[in-house]
């Protein structure tokens, strides 16, 4: 599961971030009041993209994980 801070600075895991995209009707309307940032992954996923691969867990950001 990861967990992320939401663009008022609240952290949410995963299914809050889904609830939140889906109360916006889009992920680029729910993007429009800001970005989240990854706080932990306590997971192992393989699904991140290559540019995110590198960098610390903390700058990673939600558009890295859909671009």
């Amino acid at each position: 599961m990861r967990f992320w801070l939401d663009p008022k600075g609240d952290m949410v895991d995963d299914q809050r971030l889904l609830a939140y995209i889906a109360a916006h009707g889009s992920l680029s309307e729910a993007l429009k009041s800001g970005d989240f940032k990854l706080l932990a992954d306590t997971g192992h996923h393989d699904c991140f993209p290559a540019k995110a691969a590198g960098k610390n867990p903390k700058e990673r950001r939600l558009v890295d994980y859909l671009s």
